[in-house]
């Protein structure tokens, strides 16, 4: 029987180093997952609305106060961002901006961020509204995550200096 702890013990160590740190989620879509795993949820939520330039739009069913989520893709077609709207008249909750954001702008609108997880995720939450309590906008977001177009502009100027 020990030798059989000791199998299962290196089949879940081995496993467990596969396995990609999960980052922060919002609405359900975790950041750095694949697109095909967040399109999966996405169609669990809501209804597709339209892709533009690596950025999808959906329409959420079910949601009392959120209307649509944006989600933007990476050069290698992983989350970088998830942006949740608000219903006209409904303010979001944004748990992830923690106790203490950092507030932008006066009345009217106000933009507040925060740093999520480790130094080393490099996330930030982000939100908008006219207050704390009165929030249109919430997102997380990878600082310094390409996006596809990104990735294609800085791709052809590198061919444009080479001639």
């Amino acid at each position: 029987m020990s030798g059989m702890k000791i199998v299962v013990a290196l089949l879940l160590c081995g496993w467990m180093m596969g396995q990609e740190r999960e980052g922060p989620a919002l609405h359900g879509i975790r950041l750095g997952e694949s697109q095909k795993e967040a399109k999966q949820q996405l169609a669990r939520m809501g209804a597709f609305i339209r892709a533009d330039e690596g950025n999808e739009a959906w329409k959420l069913k079910s949601d009392p106060d959120a209307d649509s989520i944006l989600v933007g893709f990476d050069a290698d077609r992983r989350v970088r961002y998830v942006n949740l709207i608000a219903k006209a008249d409904h303010a979001l909750k944004c748990a992830e901006l923690g106790a203490n954001p950092k507030q932008n702008g006066g009345t009217g609108s106000i933009e507040f961020t925060n740093p999520v997880g480790d130094a080393d995720d490099h996330v930030l939450a982000i939100a908008r509204g006219t207050s704390r309590d009165h929030l249109n906008m919430c997102a997380l977001k990878r600082v310094g995550a390409k996006s596809q177009e990104d990735e294609e502009e800085e791709r052809e100027h590198r061919e444009r200096k080479k001639h």
